[in-house]
C-alpha cells in the first residue's frame, strides 16, 4: 500500500498553484486574475486531487488556446510529478476555467466564486 500524507498533498498543490499563477504571462495571454478554488483552496486536497483554477480573461479564442498549450505542458509535469510522489495517476491535475467578464455577469456560480465576500477561492495574481 501506499501511504500518503493527505496535509503534504494538500500544501504541495498550493505550492504548485502558487508557482504556476505566478509563472503566467499576464501581458501576453490578456489574463487579468487567477484564482484558487475547490479542494485545494478549502484546504481538503488528497493525493488524487486535481487543482481548480479560475482564469479571468477577455482574450479571443486563439489566446485562450494559446494559454491552454502553454498550461498543457504544467499539467504535464505535475501529473508526472504527482504520480512519482504518490503513485496516483491522474488524467489531469490542472483544471482550468477560462472565464470573461460576460461570463462572470451571466453567471451567478462564477460571480459568487469570484466574489471575495463570499471566500470561495483565492486570488493568486
Amino acid at each position: 500500500t501506499n501511504a500518503v500524507n493527505t496535509s503534504e498533498a494538500q500544501n504541495w498543490r498550493t505550492r504548485m498553484a502558487e508557482a504556476f499563477a505566478q509563472s503566467i504571462d499576464m501581458k501576453k495571454y490578456n489574463i487579468y486574475a487567477v484564482y484558487l478554488a475547490g479542494s485545494v483552496f478549502k484546504g481538503d486536497a488528497t493525493p488524487e486531487s486535481d487543482i481548480n483554477l479560475i482564469i479571468h480573461s477577455n482574450a479571443e479564442q486563439s489566446i485562450k488556446e494559446d494559454f491552454l498549450k502553454w498550461a498543457n505542458g504544467w499539467d504535464s509535469a505535475l501529473k508526472s510529478i504527482n504520480y512519482n510522489r504518490t503513485g496516483f495517476q491522474l488524467d489531469h491535475i490542472l483544471d482550468i476555467a477560462i472565464v470573461s467578464d460576460e461570463d462572470i455577469d451571466a453567471n451567478q456560480f462564477y460571480y459568487d466564486l469570484l466574489n471575495p465576500a463570499l471566500r470561495l477561492s483565492k486570488k493568486l495574481r
